[in-house]
């Protein structure tokens, strides 16, 4: 919290944190991040947990049994080409080369489940003037390695503007072959009137 707008240009804060060096886990609690140079929540998860297994780090080998975020939100703004997340993009997303290893053998990682539960994304977008509401988002994703290029991704969400769509897909990340499988029930598409009508002479968009 005290260099955290030194190091990142944003104040970060939060309620409680747990480390636990001997079983490998991590909680956090009540953690924030401010918008850039404002009061205004830019990120906020009610609780963060991971957790390593330990002994394999002994191995250069890097497991994580669990990471989860519950009720995350996220608010993403929009004006012309820049968003309020561009900040951090300009401080982090400079390409680096990467070192490879004297020994050149490959960092070995593994996720074995990482869930986001019930998280809240808010777009707005300046111009034109509109803002989508995504909530209840739920995101599973099983067995994520080093050397395993297929990944399984299930998960679903309500738009407070009415509609609820579920998931279930799989993705290759060296061929990138993917299948999707979606359930989209009683989407309202009045919301997205005012995009159309810069292109189309109509009065309104409903069903």
């Amino acid at each position: 919290e005290k260099y955290s707008v030194e190091y990142t240009g944003r104040q970060v804060k939060m309620d409680k944190l747990w480390i636990n060096l001997f079983t490998g886990s991590v909680s956090c609690k009540g953690f924030k991040i401010y918008e850039a140079k404002g009061d205004k929540v830019f990120f906020q998860t009610d609780k963060f947990y991971a957790h390593m297994i330990l002994r394999k780090v002994l191995a250069s080998e890097y497991e994580l049994t669990d990471i989860k975020f519950t009720k995350p939100q996220v608010t993403f703004i929009q004006t012309g080409n820049r968003f309020n997340f561009s900040d951090l993009v300009d401080r982090f997303a400079t390409p680096k080369v990467a070192s490879v290893p004297a020994d050149n053998k490959p960092f070995k990682w593994h996720v074995d489940n990482f869930d986001i539960d019930s998280a809240t994304i808010v777009y707005t977008n300046t111009n034109p003037l509109n803002t989508i509401t995504i909530q209840n988002c739920s995101v599973s994703i099983p067995n994520m390695a080093w050397d395993n290029p297929a990944y399984s991704i299930n998960g679903g969400f309500d738009l407070a503007s009415g509609g609820s769509f579920k998931a279930q897909s799989s993705f290759n990340k060296n061929t990138l072959l993917y299948t999707l499988q979606l359930d989209i029930d009683r989407f309202n598409i009045q919301p997205w009137y005012i995009y159309l009508k810069d292109y189309m002479r109509v009065h309104s968009l409903d069903g």
